[in-house]
């Protein structure tokens, strides 16, 4: 086969085609686009499609690959014309795969993105929580406070006499607000915040003249003297 190739102007003649190699196909140049393999370039206008092996052209001549094949083709079509550029499937393939890769790019992007504000919207929530439950414990501590402090708007008086067993000094009272015993007898008296007070098992130790006031408790208060003489003085205030 002996293909020849010639400028006709406006178009690129290809003489040398078809099956008895006598075919002339014009390809006009602003439609003509190129593609290249191994031994062959493959042209086209719309109208007529060859694919061509560089061993078979004759003219030009001294060709050695598809690719020299192709420049030749290229210097032939106009720049920037239909196609001039030569290879613009193979371009157009290129710039698809660009454009899909940055796609796939920005598409991880966005996924990441979304997942991170995801996170941190479940993070802020829990932390809100978290406000929420410390705020409520808080009101509540508040609360608490508030009752301990509260003032006694009362109270109430009362003597115990010394014994050497153990005495109730004062009942359980939730009212309580505040209780002073004073030992006004000639012994020591040993103090039990709870029942059943005894001289090893007591809260505080009280000599002669001395007193204690319990707060914070509103428990039963038992007392016991090891020698029963005098008595306790014991104030109640709610």
């Amino acid at each position: 086969m002996s293909i020849v190739i010639t400028d006709e102007g406006a178009a690129i003649r290809i003489t040398g085609l078809g099956r008895d190699e006598d075919k002339e196909v014009d390809f006009t140049k602003d439609d003509t686009s190129l593609t290249v393999d191994d031994t062959r370039v493959a042209i086209s206008d719309g109208r007529a499609s060859y694919a061509i092996e560089y061993t078979d052209v004759t003219t030009p001549a001294g060709l050695t690959s598809a690719q020299d094949l192709r420049d030749y083709l290229n210097s032939l079509l106009p720049t920037g014309g239909g196609g001039g550029g030569g290879d613009a499937s193979a371009a157009n393939q290129l710039t698809q795969i660009g454009l899909e890769t940055t796609i796939a790019a920005n598409t991880g992007t966005l996924a990441a993105v979304d997942f991170a504000l995801e996170t941190t919207q479940t993070q802020n929530g829990s932390k809100l929580t978290d406000i929420e439950s410390n705020t409520s414990e808080s009101a509540d501590s508040l609360d608490v406070i508030a009752t301990l402090q509260a003032k006694a708007t009362s109270g109430d008086d009362n003597t115990v006499a010394a014994s050497v067993v153990s005495v109730t000094l004062k009942a359980a009272n939730t009212d309580r607000k505040e209780l002073l015993v004073d030992n006004n007898g000639t012994q020591t008296l040993y103090v039990k915040y709870g029942s059943a007070a005894s001289l090893t098992s007591y809260t505080a130790r009280l000599f002669p003249e001395d007193d204690i006031v319990i707060d914070n408790y509103t428990g039963i208060v038992t007392g016991i003297w090891d020698v029963a003489d005098g008595f306790a003085m014991v104030t109640e205030t709610t």
